[in-house]
């Protein structure tokens, strides 16, 4: 049976919150007695359509029959029973902590049967059943179909099969019967083929499901649960080759498993017994025979035994899939086309994994197993691609990307695709987690990323504090420049300043701040008050204030007032503010409005390659500027020219090398060259 570990829950719970429909949300069973109900016969369902799914299912114990021993299979499913046959399927009957107060809000209290209490109970807990919609449920009333789905795809997010963004519309007769959110729920349940629409194509979301429908549809998600749990093997489920049958008074089977492993079971006296879905006895059974058993300890109660020779497989290249006529075409081997109906439940797996019809595409190796001229399970080889690199952007969408450096240097956006697997460091996570910087391990299926394995390098964020937690450790809430809010942790060992300056994480709330980051801790967080501006000295005013008016690099004029004691350097020297001249380089350091810092250059710096050296009284130098034009500097005769780290002289210099000259602002002379060798 597929079970889940409780802590599960919260991440379901979050995700039901977004997706959860104002409808009456109860799932039940029928009436049994509190834990795990006995094992009982059925005496109403001899020659039933349902008859095998039925009495499999009563096998597990997932669902049960009433006292007088019928099962009444054509009575309408009430919501309680709906909630316990679910609550069982997904392994938590057995959970023993029960909170008392969880159904306080239920408002029908008196339509809840005394042994419903503790499936709906657990329900609540567990998110399935929100507590706001105990106002609504009454939980003796029949379920719907479109209500039994919306909870269908509640157990399908649970089990990570769906999402509420993955899901699109299913085109029914009676689409307008089915409301926008309803269809939500809908189209994912059909497309695991857990409930299907009728031979006129339609959904009828309003009708009762009976009982003996909601067995068929509990049979379907059943096996699709043990096909994903988190544990291969079903201690209640045994699945293999008959190897041998034992008749007489003490009735065996043995069964060899796929790893090899031959297990013997006893029969039970009252086991039911089927053989290519009808009805058999135990010496109906040939050795050879695809079993399954339904086991409790050493003895199997319930046995369904399939011909080896029904099942056909069939391979090829997948032409295209009909979801609506629920069809999959192959181009085959020898050149023709096929075409396939697919069961209810169709197992499929692409590269090992589990997925739904819906995951198929065009061009995927697979191969077909066919039973009745139905196809019971895909297996499907998709394009996989493997990409390293590091990811430089980050959107959360929709569509949600990736932006990756590969490692080629090339740069590549990449969509994620629907429920991919993220990991950091070893632990499952979400995107938003991650970070620009972070080594990225991804894996493409058709195009899209189905797995991104991420290493968390030291990185740098860069936001607002707009929280922060004192403690140990201590932590801060950051919003983000794209636009999105993280936590951090910061380490012990942190620095954090202010404008250079130790302070404390408090002090920092509501700045803006720069971090970094190791392992996803802080392990730097430093803010600044002070802004930046560069650009060359336009003129100098001196006065009380003094300002400086700057030319800036974007070609526009500004003045600023200069703090009373600003520090100035020119060349690294120390410098009145009556130095600057008119065309110095200049960078300003502004705090609350004023210059406190000013750094200027006398010089300018220029790259580009030699292009021609013209030698007169005072020597030029030709050169193709890096920006794409050429330019003729003029060279001081006390120029300082350097080759490979050698001074050299003027003639030296060749056509063709890289160089960086350093030019004087004060009479636009080249007084510095260097230049290397190619």
């Amino acid at each position: 049976m597929f079970r889940v570990a409780r802590g599960k829950w919260v991440s379901f719970l979050v995700m039901v919150l977004v997706v959860s429909l104002m409808i009456p949300a109860a799932w039940a069973a029928p009436g049994g007695v509190k834990g795990k109900p006995d094992k009982v016969k059925m005496k109403d369902i001899k020659g039933h359509w349902a008859e095998l799914e039925i009495e499999k299912m009563g096998a597990k114990g997932l669902i049960k029959g009433f006292e007088d021993l019928s099962f009444r299979p054509g009575n309408e499913v009430t919501h309680q029973e709906v909630v316990a046959m679910l609550v069982r399927a997904m392994g938590l009957e057995d959970e023993a902590e029960v909170s008392a107060s969880a159904l306080l809000n239920l408002k029908h209290k008196e339509q809840l049967s005394p042994w419903a209490g503790k499936y709906l109970a657990l329900a609540v807990e567990s998110g399935l059943v929100l507590p706001g919609e105990l106002v609504t449920i009454i939980p003796n009333k029949p379920a719907k179909r479109g209500e039994v789905a919306a909870y269908l795809a509640r157990v399908l997010i649970w089990a990570r099969l769906t999402t509420a963004e993955s899901s699109g519309a299913v085109s029914f007769r009676d689409a307008e019967e089915i409301s926008a959110e309803l269809m939500a729920y809908v189209s994912p349940v059909y497309t695991w083929g857990l409930m299907l629409g009728d031979n006129q194509r339609k959904f009828q979301p309003n009708k009762p499901v009976t009982r003996a429908e909601m067995a068929v549809i509990l049979a379907r998600l059943d096996t699709l649960l043990e096909n994903v749990g988190e544990d291969d093997e079903d201690e209640e489920r045994v699945t293999g080759t008959l190897n041998r049958i034992t008749l007489g008074d003490n009735p065996s089977i043995k069964i060899e498993q796929q790893d090899g492993a031959v297990v013997t079971f006893s029969v039970a006296d009252d086991a039911p017994i089927y053989r290519n879905n009808r009805r058999a006895d135990l010496e109906d059974l040939k050795v050879g025979d695809l079993v399954e058993a339904v086991v409790d300890g050493d003895e199997a109660t319930f046995i369904a035994a399939t011909a080896p020779n029904v099942i056909v497989a069939v391979e090829g290249l997948l032409k295209s899939v009909d979801l609506d006529a629920r069809t999959i075409k192959l181009n085959l081997e020898n050149g023709s086309e096929a075409v396939y109906q697919l069961a209810a439940g169709v197992q499929v797996k692409i590269n090992g994994r589990t997925a739904s019809s819906a995951d198929l595409r065009q061009g995927d190796t697979v191969k077909l197993f066919v039973r009745d001229g139905q196809v019971i399970k895909v297996e499907a080889r998709a394009n996989q691609q493997e990409v390293k690199g590091i990811i430089t952007a980050v959107t959360l969408g929709p569509p949600a990307k990736i932006t990756i450096k590969r490692e080629n240097n090339t740069t590549s956006v990449y969509t994620m695709g629907s429920n991919p697997e993220i990991v950091l460091d070893g632990t499952a996570a979400g995107l938003a987690d991650i970070l620009p910087g972070y080594q990225a391990d991804i894996t493409l299926l058709d195009g899209k990323v189905s797995r991104l394995i991420v290493a968390n390098k030291e990185v740098e964020v860069r936001g607002t504090i707009k929280s922060v937690t004192i403690g140990s450790p201590q932590s801060l809430i950051l919003k983000r420049s794209d636009g999105f809010e993280s936590r951090f942790e910061v380490a012990d060992e942190a620095q954090i300043k202010l404008d250079g300056e130790s302070v404390t994480l408090a002090q920092l709330l509501g700045l803006g701040v720069r971090l970094r980051l190791r392992e996803h801790r802080a392990i730097s967080v430093e803010a600044t008050t002070i802004t930046e501006v560069t650009g060359s000295v336009k003129s100098v005013t001196l006065g009380t204030p003094s300002q400086v008016t700057v030319l800036k690099e974007g070609g526009q004029e500004e003045t600023f007032t200069l703090a009373v004691e600003p520090e100035i350097e020119v060349d690294g020297e120390d410098a009145e503010l009556s130095e600057l001249k008119t065309g110095y380089r200049i960078r300003l350091r502004i705090r609350d409005g004023k210059v406190i810092e000013i750094d200027a250059s006398t010089t300018y710096s220029v790259e580009g390659t030699v292009q021609s050296l013209i030698l007169a009284v005072t020597n030029q130098l030709v050169v193709n500027v890096a920006g794409g034009s050429q330019e003729t500097y003029t060279v001081a005769p006390d120029a300082v020219i350097k080759i490979n780290g050698e001074t050299k002289a003027f003639t030296d210099l060749r056509n063709g090398w890289n160089i960086t000259l350093t030019i004087s602002i004060e009479g636009n002379l080249v007084v510095r060259i260097e230049a290397e060798t190619p």
